[in-house]
Formats: C-alpha cells, sequence, structure tokens
C-alpha cells in the first residue's frame, strides 16, 4: 500500500472515530436530562423525512374532510352517506370543486338566511362542516394560489340542487355560512356527476334501506332545534341501528420519561430540565416551553415570552404549526385515533383551533362536569403553538355491534326527564350520533346521543339498546 493510500485511510479513521465521539457525547448529554447542544444528531437522522410541502399536503388530506353528507331524496327523507359510500367521494370531489369557484365567484347572489328552510325540502345533496370554516383556512386546503380576499367570510355548509336550474348543462350550487346565504348557478363540473350522474344517484338511494333519517320538523316537536337535524321518525324497521362498541385507553407510553423527551423537545437545541411532582406529573421546561404530563394522560402546553402581535399571520400559517405539533405527538403515542377539526376561529392575536377524536364518522367528546368537550385545545399563530391542552387517549372501534333505539320521541323523552330544567334556554345547533369518554379511565363504551348547543356546550343522552334486527 503506498504512502497517498495509508493517509486516506488515515483520514478516513479518523473522521469515523470523530463522529462516534460526538454521538457518544450527545447520548450522556441526553441521560443527564439535556438537550444535545448543537442538535447534532437531527442534522443525520432528521425528525420525520417529510419536506414542508409533504407535510402540507398530508394536512390537506388528513383534515380537510367534510363532518356529514346528507342526501335529501324528497321532502321527508333523508341518506346520510358513509364513507363507504359509492357516492360519498363522487359528492365530495364535487363539493370540493364548487367551493373554489364559490371563494371567488363575482357573480354570487345572496339570498335571505332563513331561505335555508325551504332550500331543505328539495332533492339535493348537502356537504356539512362541524362549524363554519373560516375561508382563509379553506383557500390554504384546497391549495388556492391567489391573493385576492374570497367573496365569503366562512362556509358552513353547501347544498347541490342539480334540479334548481332548470337546464341539464348547469348546476345550482348554495352556500351557507355562518350568517350568509348564497346562490350561485355554474356549468357542471366536467370531471363530475354531470345531470345524468346525479340522476343516477337520486334513483340508486331512493331504494336505499340504511341510514335513513327524517328532518326534524317533520316530529312537530317544538324544542327550539334547526330544522335540517336529523332524526328518525319512520317505520319499526328504520327505528333501530347498529353501532360498534369504542375501546379506549390512555398510552402506556407516556410513563416513558426518555420517549417522551424525544418527541417534545428534539427540535429544541436549549437545554432544559425534567422534574416529576407527588402526583406523578411529568414537568419539561426550558427557556421558551412548559409541557407537563399528568398520570392521567392531560398533555398541556404553554410558550412562556410574550407573543406580539406581529407574529398572528394568517389561519392557515397557524394551522400549518398545529399540524406539526400534534403529528409528532399522535405519530408516537396515538397511531391508532383519528383526529378531527372541530372548529377554527379569530381569537385576537392568535387563533384558536378544537379538535377532537372520530371514529366511523362519530364524533368523541370528553365528559365533564358540566358536560363534554373537545379533546384537544390548541392556540397558536404564523410561528408556533402557543398553548395546549390534550387528552391523550387511543381510541379504537371494537368488533361487537348492537343494536340500539332511534327513534326521536324516545330521545326527547330522555332529554327532558335528564335535563328538563335547562331545555328551554339551550339553543340547540345539532344532534348526533356519537361517543362521550370519561377523562380518567380506560375504557369499552357504547354510543350516545349528543346534543350541540351554541350556549351550554355539549350534552350527551344515553342510547338504549334495542332487540336487534
Amino acid at each position: 500500500m503506498n504512502s497517498k493510500s495509508k493517509e486516506v485511510l488515515k483520514t478516513i479513521v479518523l473522521v469515523v472515530l470523530i463522529i462516534t465521539s460526538l454521538l457518544q457525547v450527545g447520548i450522556l448529554w441526553t441521560y443527564q436530562s439535556h438537550g444535545f447542544p448543537t442538535n447534532f444528531l437531527s442534522v443525520f437522522f432528521p425528525k420525520g423525512s417529510n419536506t414542508p410541502q409533504e407535510m402540507d399536503e398530508l394536512a390537506r388530506e388528513e383534515y380537510f374532510r367534510p363532518f356529514r353528507i346528507v342526501a335529501y331524496r324528497d321532502e321527508d327523507s333523508r341518506v346520510l352517506l358513509d364513507s363507504g359510500n359509492v357516492y360519498y367521494d363522487d359528492i365530495w370531489n364535487e363539493g370540493q370543486e364548487y367551493i373554489k369557484q364559490a371563494l371567488y365567484n363575482q357573480n354570487l347572489i345572496p339570498l335571505p338566511y332563513s331561505y335555508w328552510n325551504e332550500l331543505i325540502t328539495r332533492r339535493c345533496f348537502v356537504i356539512e362542516f362541524k362549524s363554519p370554516m373560516p375561508s382563509d383556512l379553506i383557500r390554504w386546503f384546497l391549495n388556492i394560489q391567489t391573493n385576492e380576499d374570497p367573496k365569503v367570510e366562512n362556509i358552513y355548509k353547501i347544498l347541490i340542487a342539480p334540479g334548481d336550474s332548470g337546464n341539464k348543462n348547469y348546476n345550482t350550487v348554495y352556500i351557507r355560512g355562518s350568517r350568509t346565504l348564497h346562490k350561485m348557478i355554474v356549468p357542471f363540473w366536467s370531471q363530475g356527476l354531470l345531470w345524468s350522474g346525479y340522476e343516477n344517484a337520486f334513483n340508486s338511494l331512493k331504494d336505499n334501506k340504511t341510514n335513513i333519517y327524517n328532518p326534524f320538523y317533520v316530529t312537530g316537536f317544538t324544542f327550539d332545534i334547526p330544522a335540517d337535524t336529523l332524526c328518525v321518525i319512520g317505520s319499526e324497521a328504520n327505528q333501530q341501528k347498529r353501532f360498534n362498541t369504542l375501546r379506549y385507553s390512555i398510552p402506556d407510553e407516556i410513563a416513558d420519561n426518555d420517549l417522551l423527551t424525544r418527541i417534545l423537545l428534539d427540535n429544541k437545541k436549549e437545554s432544559y430540565d425534567r422534574t416529576e411532582d407527588l402526583q406523578g406529573t411529568v414537568i419539561f421546561q426550558n427557556l421558551r416551553n412548559i409541557y407537563k404530563i399528568y398520570s392521567h394522560g392531560l398533555l398541556e402546553h404553554r410558550y412562556i415570552p410574550a407573543t406580539p402581535n406581529s407574529d398572528k399571520g394568517t389561519i392557515s400559517e397557524a394551522f400549518i404549526q398545529v399540524h406539526r405539533f400534534i403529528r409528532d405527538i399522535k405519530d408516537v403515542l396515538l397511531p391508532n385515533s383519528s383526529i378531527f377539526i372541530y372548529s377554527a376561529e379569530d381569537a385576537g392575536n392568535r387563533y384558536k383551533f378544537e379538535l377532537g377524536y372520530i371514529a366511523n364518522g362519530k364524533p368523541i367528546y370528553i365528559q365533564t362536569e358540566n358536560g363534554a368537550e373537545n379533546a384537544i385545545v390548541i392556540t397558536a399563530n404564523s410561528k408556533r403553538v402557543l398553548s395546549c391542552k390534550w387528552i391523550l387517549r387511543d381510541v379504537q372501534l371494537e368488533r361487537m355491534i348492537n343494536a340500539y333505539d332511534m327513534n326521536f320521541i324516545s330521545l326527547a323523552n330522555r332529554l327532558v326527564d335528564t335535563y328538563g330544567n335547562v331545555i328551554p334556554e339551550l339553543s340547540i345547533k345539532d344532534i348526533m350520533e356519537g361517543y362521550l369518554l370519561k377523562p380518567d379511565k380506560n375504557n369499552n363504551i357504547e354510543p350516545v346521543w349528543l346534543i350541540d348547543t351554541s350556549n351550554r356546550g355539549v350534552y350527551s343522552v344515553p342510547m338504549e339498546r334495542g332487540e336487534g334486527f
């Protein structure tokens, strides 16, 4: 071996020794509960292999979903489309295209807000978000590249009524916001169902025997409930439905302090302190952040420095921060749980997002002393997550399926028996089927009725078992 080859070999060996030494220093530093001072490992082993653009696409796919898609077959009959329905993706894809057009359509026709109750008596499809979705956030979800201001502030529901125009080449779409209602007449989307596709869809759903509901206005009850609330006042065969039981648990990994350190502080260059109080609450703190992990699965986070208004940015920039924060934790601690956006709103010098678990299209709330709440409440600006309260639960549907009584009269009676004194004070937004988790236990639970109000939060009423079918 010549002298030149020997020098090359020596150089390679020296580099390997240097890298090995640095790795050992980093490991020892970690054992002393301090972040690696130069974050050297992240250069070679970055946390997640996705680029920012890929992460944005993942967020769009994961979080931009409708809460419900409902087919209005006739004046008194509805079909709730589950995600496996043959027309679900067609209607949702078409809905997204019409949302894009509505955001910047110069010819939107304003309508009285109360006209919605007339529209829902027609044959149509309605796509619903859980709450009004800010248009700036929708614009980001749909990857619309423009600086033009949207023509509507937010979108709550989209009603597609192909028969309203009287022209087989044009579709009629109604856009409902939190306080506004608009109409637009546009050509059928060339890649969508077209007139014939909608006719086929309505004809197919005409004979559907499952997921059949009625609008609230046919019940004759005088509760203050929106007319398009879904309920069951039908034949005996339709008054029972089958639901899976649900299992939830506190992730065992929250007891692994080293794992929590890597998840929560891997990208923080500053050294940190880790302590544990007498109740088993683990606290991580550095110059800018405090994280608390309680033994019953509650994660709390707070960004310490005061936040100037200049960092507020847009709601889409804030949601990008929220998504990255959630993803780092969820992928490790809650791989089986599906998370859904329940609401997004401006909150002064920051934005507030409420998210929660969802299973098979059914919302999952956390039980509280006064009712129920969402599992995740986060505030953020364009630069970072500012605060978070997250009840960590691994949620999975069980194979066990039971039949439950869906008759609205039974529900109304149980609602009066349970909350009779407060019912006159409730401003009910929706009545839904879902699940209610207890905050401090692992358990298997059955579905409940969830009564969502605009002034008193969410109430629950247990479902009664049916006789099966």
